[in-house]
């Protein structure tokens, strides 16, 4: 039994602080105490923050997606404003934005993965829908639409990708030709 919640869409508002003199910081864009756009939303450091200080104060077990936007700011410390979407563990989710170049990453993959596997020539043709599950990592399910090389036709695919992004692991679970009707 898992939430069918959809991926949370949150603003976070973090604390750190450090031991250190900021006179022997180096100097930083932006003026002690405004808010300064976070450039890199990829970093490690934004992204462990975002939701293990989270979790740890609100005793939840929230799963980073995505940091959305951010902002930081000097004050005797780091204060981080920060928009997450975040996952909650269980049940299949339904993927907002099938166009996200993430999914169509994993839908690649899905595809060459299959072809590799099963020897066939499929190209994707587009990505239907798609559910994400939390498990240890992602599973994503997509519905896909592709093109067998050999014969032409365009048939649907339903293919489960089991991402696990802090290992660069990734691995197809799932191929299956969908019926039509």
């Amino acid at each position: 039994m898992g939430s069918l919640l959809p991926p949370l869409l949150c603003s976070l508002l973090v604390s750190t602080l450090f031991g250190t003199s900021h006179a022997l910081d180096p100097p930083r864009k932006g003026l002690d105490g405004g808010w300064t756009a976070i450039e890199d939303l990829k970093d490690p450091h934004v992204r462990e923050i975002a939701v293990s200080k989270h979790n740890k104060l609100e005793k939840t077990n929230l799963t980073l997606r995505k940091v959305e936007g951010g902002e930081s700011q000097m004050v005797a410390g780091m204060n981080y404003r920060l928009v997450l979407e975040v996952l909650t563990v269980g049940g299949w989710t339904p993927i907002k934005n099938i166009s996200d170049p993430d999914v169509g990453e994993i839908a690649e993959f899905a595809v060459a993965e299959h072809n590799h596997e099963a020897s066939t020539n499929l190209t994707l043709c587009k990505v239907v829908k798609g559910d994400t599950q939390e498990v240890a990592g992602i599973n994503y399910k997509l519905v896909l639409e592709a093109k067998d090389g050999g014969v032409g036709v365009v048939s649907e695919y339903e293919a489960v990708v089991w991402e696990k992004t802090w290992e660069h692991f990734r691995k197809l679970t799932s191929f299956e030709l969908l019926e039509t009707h």
